[in-house]
């Protein structure tokens, strides 16, 4: 009974680690030194329930479920979502940057415009 609930436990924060992680964060620590982020397939951030769903394959690993499966099904799927996305309806895609700019420019002129003739 000791091994069965270390084996729960175990699940349970596996679980756990990647629901919040991936919840507030929108990434693992791998993904976040990869620079790759969890999205919503309509490329909102993702919350804690996206990653809840998304997170329950990855502790199903423990008990069986094959990790091999979900790396080919990763692989030939054409947006590259394995199982935990396609529950939840995430994608994991590279981190943007966004670029900004502390730059005003001169009284009547636009960003991009051509010089004054």
């Amino acid at each position: 009974q000791i091994a069965d609930a270390g084996a729960v436990l175990g699940i349970a924060a596996i679980w756990l680690y990647f629901c919040l992680f991936e919840g507030l964060i929108g990434c693992s620590l791998g993904k976040l030194v990869a620079g790759l982020r969890v999205y919503q397939v309509s490329g909102e951030p993702i919350g804690l329930g996206h990653a809840a769903r998304r997170a329950v394959p990855k502790a199903l690993y423990l008990i069986g479920l094959p990790l091999l499966a979900d790396a080919i099904l990763a692989s030939v799927h054409p947006r590259r979502r394995s199982l935990g996305d396609l529950l939840a309806g995430t994608m994991v895609s590279r981190k943007v940057k966004t670029l900004t700019l502390d730059y005003a420019p001169p009284a009547g002129e636009t960003v991009g415009a051509p010089p004054p003739a």
